[in-house]
């Protein structure tokens, strides 16, 4: 109550409050996706070790929600800020007040805008890349292949048009079916029928199923192993998909071949690192020559999967 008197007394006096060195804001959008928890958790453990002063917030998917307490942030004159998981596209208007207020953003997997400095991420081109790669050799060259693409992430999307161009240039390998983005919403029941349907119709001499994330991998395996097929008669890929594809990497009876593991972790821990070297005084073209912080992803097949409740990092 006294800080908030004090500042206010700033306020009409007409001096601005100082910022408040050793504070960090951790805003996500969403904690009830896995994925997001686990970048907050290493990023809150990060600044902790640190000795900072720590607070973690969720926005509960509520963009509007975030941009309000962005602005309460900038009143607040808080040390730094790290975004985690949204979209800062979205977000202009309360960043560009953050901005004035003179406080450094970064920003996790959240895209680029002009007022956040760097935003720590993996490469989606590069994913599709190193995952194409590997199906495309595990195929050995050649047999029928059926993706399932998705509209969004954009990453997602990136990863179906990579797997794209390197059949133009593995003509040995055959696109038998792709089922485009998205498809209709609906209940689980009925989203697991018609991917059973379009399974059926196309599982007749295909090699592989290429997936653009885990969840279609996941429910694929499940549908593939009811049909009876066994392991070495089709392969599946995804990316991502955490410890629960670890554990199917791991089962003598799952068809899941080989994922692309994001390393969350390290990208909230590399967040933190980022806004201490900003506060620092160390110039932003020294830590990262474009917007964008690149974390390197693994790939993880059943050769490499590590122990249960581990990371490949």
């Amino acid at each position: 109550m006294r800080s908030a008197c004090l500042v206010l007394v700033m306020l009409v006096l007409g001096i601005a409050p100082a910022r408040a060195e050793g504070t960090l804001a951790i805003l996500a959008l969403d904690l009830a996706q896995e994925t997001t928890a686990r970048a907050a958790r290493a990023a809150e453990a990060a600044g902790l070790d640190k000795g900072w002063e720590v607070e973690v917030e969720d926005a509960g998917g509520d963009i509007a929600a975030q941009g309000r307490r962005l602005e309460a942030l900038a009143e607040r004159k808080v040390g730094s800020i790290l975004l985690v998981q949204t979209r800062v596209a979205e977000l202009e208007q309360p960043l560009a007040a953050v901005a004035r207020a003179g406080i450094p953003v970064v920003s996790v997997m959240s895209g680029i805008g002009p007022h956040t400095a760097i935003d720590v991420t993996v490469n989606e081109y590069e994913i599709g890349a190193r995952i194409a790669a590997y199906l495309v050799g595990a195929m050995r060259n050649q047999g029928g292949l059926l993706m399932e693409r998705a509209a969004s992430p954009a990453g997602a999307r990136i990863r179906g048009r990579v797997m794209d161009l390197v059949l133009e240039e593995e003509r040995g390998v055959s696109l038998a079916a792709s089922r485009e983005p998205d498809p209709p919403a609906g209940t689980p029941e009925a989203v697991k029928a018609a991917l059973g349907e379009w399974l059926d119709r196309h599982l007749q001499g295909a090699r592989a199923v290429w997936t653009a994330e885990s969840a279609q991998a996941f429910l694929t395996d499940d549908l593939l192993r009811a049909r009876g097929i066994r392991p070495g008669q089709l392969l599946l890929t995804t990316v991502d998909g955490g410890q629960e594809a670890f554990r199917r990497l791991r089962d003598p009876a799952s068809l899941l071949t080989a994922t692309v593991v994001l390393p969350y972790e390290l990208m909230g821990e590399a967040g933190v690192d980022t806004l201490e070297d900003l506060l620092a005084g160390t110039p932003k073209d020294q830590i990262t020559t474009g917007p964008q912080l690149f974390i390197d992803t693994v790939l993880v097949d059943r050769a490499g999967v590590p122990p249960e409740d581990e990371w490949p990092w």
